[in-house]
């Protein structure tokens, strides 16, 4: 399930995608606002069709009110029930605008926003990259949001999906980097230097794992609704064709942010 919310239209873009359909498979989805329904809606499942969700005066998420609506969708043949999931989403909107003296500013549901933000590595004492604990991995989001800050960076690294929902619920944006992967300077690439005014030839099998690594972790994590900008290169760090691989990253999901080399 992949919700794409659109606030200027005041609706929801539901993509489902579903294994071993056989044909006259039915969605029944019902949209919740805490425990009152908004919205419900019954529809013929087809591949690749986006479902409609009309989501009326829509309340937006932002660190300041991480709203977050619930989402139930059952799945029935014959009318037979078959799969249910409960799920959620969030309605909002990151966009770069000019304001009225022609500045770019970032903007969360159309208005400018600052983001404070801290880049988070990840490490743990008891787990070097594994978070010991939810307690944990909620705690440090927790401190942050109390000393001011409203954003993190996640450095060249992937958590558990449950992390990435507490920063959800929560309300902490997020800049989501892509791995890196490989380090030229290690692999006897010495002449590359990281400030080099060309891209770096990168081997052909590292670049082709690279781009199937980038899309499977953008498809893995692009449910999150706090993950508002991708990050793919870090710091020259085994960068490559940059101009292809950024527009490559800005069509795959044109509901974030793309920043191409930090």
């Amino acid at each position: 399930v992949h919700p794409v919310s659109d606030i200027d239209r005041e609706r929801l873009l539901l993509h489902v995608e579903l294994s071993g359909a056989k044909g006259g498979e039915e969605l029944r989805i019902r949209v919740l606002d805490e425990d009152k329904q908004i919205v419900e809606k019954s529809e013929l499942f087809s591949a690749g069709k986006e479902i409609v969700l009309n989501i009326p005066s829509p309340k937006l998420w932002s660190p300041n009110t991480p709203e977050l609506y619930g989402l139930e969708i059952l799945l029935y043949r014959d009318n037979k029930l078959l799969d249910r999931v409960d799920s959620y989403f969030a309605m909002r909107k990151i966009s770069i605008g000019r304001d009225e003296q022609g500045f770019q500013q970032i903007r969360l549901n159309n208005e400018p926003i600052f983001q404070y933000g801290t880049l988070d590595q990840g490490w743990w004492p008891d787990g070097l990259l594994t978070p010991p604990s939810e307690e944990a991995m909620r705690y440090d989001m927790e401190v942050l949001k109390s000393m001011g800050f409203n954003m993190l960076r996640k450095h060249i690294k992937v958590e558990p999906s449950r992390y990435y929902y507490y920063a959800d619920s929560l309300g902490l944006l997020v800049w989501q980097d892509i791995v890196s992967g490989f380090e030229s300077a290690k692999a006897g690439q010495q002449h590359v230097k990281w400030n080099a005014p060309n891209d770096w030839d990168r081997p052909k099998e590292s670049a082709m794992q690279f781009e199937y690594e980038m899309k499977e972790e953008m498809d893995h994590l692009k449910f999150f609704p706090s993950i508002v900008t991708w990050v793919i290169f870090n710091e020259g760090w085994g960068q490559y064709d940059t101009k292809r691989i950024v527009e490559w990253a800005m069509s795959h999901d044109t509901s974030r942010l793309v920043d191409g080399a930090s």
